[in-house]
């Protein structure tokens, strides 16, 4: 099945105000009928030669005061507007009309698409589609950000994966201040309140099965074990007082709610995931297939699992005894 999408990531309003102080991101609804721009929040900071910036218990109430008078609502005109739309469509004449229509009822807000930061992705091995905004032609990617995540014309997750390792892995080297202290527990619970959940944004739609190799990386880094130190992973579980990894545990946890929560309406991603794709399997070997990790994680087929879902109790406990420790026989 042929999938044409076109990713929009700037807006730009042709009369701009000068920026003063932080600005928030407006929030603008966009879909086929409508668009709007909220009002803009502006929050001045206040001078460095001001006097509430003294420090002191007496001059915290005035200092807050002066912060809630500097910040305050008005309607105003804003240079550059991010907008991270993402539109579908089957065929290229479709996504073309959509996106007309996206610049129709833009123009009318007096906001205008930024083309050479919009781009084209066609997900069949046909050539390139040609989309055309104001006579320019639209990039044509093999892949593209959206919201965190890499989005590949192929389906491929793989690059997603090292995307959102590398990035935990730097923000694990830059905070080596913290792993030099001496309270364990202390970077435990940094570690899963600041690392683990870095690596693992939109692990919901990937599909694999270990990812134990990073976990076992941030311990060492944890108890200061140099690299070269030859020391059983079991040994390092043991000093942290752990029995199992719990990286991948969690992983399985987040996949297998998000996918009671599917199934549990009647939806386009319930369509998505229950619907069947037309044509024919590329030759080789065949990729693993998101449901087969629910049902190998759980015991029983989709099926069952869909059915067993409606009922969140029972299916929470089953998501409990598929997350569970287990002894070794």
């Amino acid at each position: 099945m042929e999938c044409v999408g076109v990713y929009i990531n700037t807006l730009c309003v042709p009369t701009g105000l000068a920026r003063q102080g932080g600005v928030e991101e407006p929030s603008v609804n966009c879909t086929n009928q409508h668009l709007s721009l909220s009002s803009v929040q502006l929050q001045y900071p206040p001078s460095p030669t001001s006097p509430c910036q003294a420090s002191g218990p007496r001059q915290f109430y005035r200092r807050e005061k002066e912060q809630r008078k500097r910040y305050f609502k008005f309607n105003a005109k804003i240079r550059y507007l991010r907008c991270p739309s993402a539109l579908l469509s089957k065929t290229t004449e479709g996504l073309n009309e959509l996106m007309q229509n996206v610049k129709k009822f833009s123009q009318n807000k007096n906001l205008l698409l930024n083309a050479k930061k919009t781009k084209v992705m066609d997900s069949d091995k046909s050539p390139a589609s040609s989309i055309l905004i104001d006579n320019e032609s639209l990039e044509n990617v093999t892949h593209f950000n959206y919201l965190g995540a890499n989005i590949e014309a192929d389906g491929k997750i793989t690059p997603d994966i090292r995307k959102r390792l590398a990035i935990a892995t730097s923000k694990l080297k830059s905070m080596m201040n913290i792993w030099k202290s001496q309270s364990t527990p202390l970077k435990m619970r940094i570690l899963k309140s600041c690392i683990f959940p870095v690596a693992t944004y939109g692990c919901e739609t990937w599909t694999l099965t270990k990812i134990d190799a990073f976990e076992m990386k941030c311990y060492r880094k944890i108890l200061r074990i140099p690299w070269t130190a030859r020391r059983p992973n079991q040994t390092i579980l043991q000093e942290l007082g752990m029995k199992e990894r719990q990286l991948l545990k969690n992983i399985k946890q987040l996949k297998l709610k998000y996918f009671g929560h599917v199934v549990r309406h009647n939806n386009l991603e319930k369509l998505c995931l229950e619907g069947a794709v037309e044509g024919r399997r590329g030759r080789g070997r065949p990729r693993r297939r998101w449901t087969q990790d629910i049902s190998d994680w759980l015991g029983f087929s989709v099926r069952e699992a869909s059915i067993l879902a409606q009922d969140r109790d029972g299916f929470r406990s089953a998501v409990w005894e598929a997350t569970s420790y287990k002894d070794p026989p």
